[in-house]
């Protein structure tokens, strides 16, 4: 792990703006990666080249150090390459979780989702009496400063679902999106563009959408029996073990992926977005009150939760979309597993102050201390964090469901989940305070 460190020092080094230093690291890591070859990932050795590459701006011969460390990450990947040859010849199995993960992306849609179908009020006189014919409304299951959220039944099959009414004046920002003539409320819009097919089963589906005269009505779909991330989390005294965290995050950045992938910024991904199903243990990421179209331009307003924002933010008041999911996957890999959040303030931030928990592993730390490189261009792509050994050389131990999780949903707590978690209304965490 001291290699780990010392590249952590070297890229603050370089955000300090001292290159040669930094320079200097990077050569005394190389040469003690190239002593001990055996000992050193793929991964970390892409990340000592990036960073070798940043602060060298292209500038003068490459150093032999360096080219001798670009050799070595060659054979690193010829290797592994090689021994995923093997692996696929000697099986034809998948993990339970890469089969999930397959069926996501298929190209069709279940026979059970319908089409999405948003209401044009000059064919639909009377969109109540539609939506009355459509749904049997239950209970309530939250309630918010911008409107609630019920339980409900679709007549035609009896599919559960849950019905969130929305105040229209929360809807400030409409946006014309592909294939549509009008515009639309921000977090519809989001929301078709991510249900369209083929879609993700990381991502919590708009079934359909009813434009009323004073608010709008999204109807999605209801997995059961589950809970919010944070109270599964709560339920194992606060943090995760890294083999939970692992199942749990590789769903997480499909999710994500699928979402940049489709041209959507969700700016939220946290433990209260993100529903578990306590019986498979799937994910799903909801809540798209605080996303926004993705642009390749940088963004100059922040929405989501103060936690999670970017330290170019902090810093100059603007950010990028993708890097900064990446860093919000880096935080919530931290608190899974650390149980906290990396930085409890703008000023740790700005200084760099990362607390670490005892006993995590040499792979998670590499992993995490990438995602929260300080630098946006120094972060991985959703590519290299789902390469990374920590995901690929895990022990293939199947993952139980927590002792209690079920005892929990039986004793009738799991509206009061729903309600503090599960289908939270938008944009009531956007002023979320630092460790709130």
């Amino acid at each position: 792990m001291q290699q780990i460190f010392k590249l952590y020092h070297a890229s603050r080094l370089a955000q300090a703006e001292f290159p040669d230093k930094a320079l200097q690291y990077c050569d005394t890591i190389t040469r003690a990666v190239i002593s001990f070859p055996s000992s050193i990932k793929r991964s970390f050795i892409e990340r000592l080249i990036l960073l070798s590459n940043n602060v060298r701006k292209g500038e003068g011969e490459e150093p032999m150090w360096l080219l001798e460390l670009c050799q070595l990450h060659r054979v690193k990947v010829a290797d592994a390459n090689a021994n995923a040859d093997r692996e696929q010849n000697s099986t034809s199995t998948c993990s339970e979780v890469e089969i999930k993960f397959q069926n996501s992306e298929s190209g069709s849609m279940s026979d059970e989702t319908p089409a999405l179908q948003s209401p044009d009020l000059e064919l639909q006189t009377d969109t109540e009496v539609v939506f009355d014919s459509r749904y049997t409304m239950g209970e309530l299951l939250g309630k918010g400063g911008f409107g609630s959220v019920y339980a409900g039944i679709r007549k035609e099959d009896g599919k559960e679902v849950a019905i969130k009414y929305v105040d229209k004046d929360h809807f400030s920002r409409h946006v014309i999106i592909p294939g549509e003539t009008c515009e639309l409320p921000v977090e519809v819009a989001l929301m078709k563009i991510v249900s369209m097919p083929p879609r993700c089963s990381n991502v919590v589906e708009l079934l359909e959408w009813f434009d009323m005269f004073d608010c709008i009505i999204l109807v999605l779909e209801r997995p059961s029996p589950c809970m919010d991330l944070r109270e599964f989390c709560k339920l194992q005294n606060g943090r995760l073990s890294e083999a939970h965290t692992r199942d749990i995050m590789l769903q997480v950045v499909r999710a994500a992926r699928h979402c940049c992938d489709r041209g959507v910024l969700h700016r939220d991904i946290k433990a209260q977005n993100l529903l578990i199903n306590t019986e498979t243990l799937q994910v799903k990421l909801i809540d798209f009150g605080c996303g926004d179209l993705l642009k390749d331009s940088p963004y100059r307003m922040y929405a989501g939760t103060l936690a999670f924002c970017p330290p170019e933010w902090v810093m100059f008041k603007r950010y990028e979309g993708i890097p900064a999911t990446i860093w919000g996957l880096g935080v919530l890999l931290y608190n899974l597993v650390c149980g906290d959040y990396p930085f409890k303030s703008e000023n740790d931030l700005e200084v760099g102050h990362l607390k670490l928990c005892p006993g995590v592993s040499r792979d998670f730390l590499d992993l995490m201390m990438w995602c929260l490189e300080l630098k946006p261009d120094l972060r991985p792509s959703f590519e290299d964090v789902t390469r990374h050994e920590w995901f690929t050389d895990r022990v293939q131990d199947k993952v139980q469901i927590p002792l209690g999780t079920k005892d929990v949903l039986k004793q009738g707590t799991c509206k009061n989940i729903w309600k503090n978690g599960g289908f939270r209304l938008g944009a009531e965490m956007k002023e979320e305070q630092w460790m709130s």
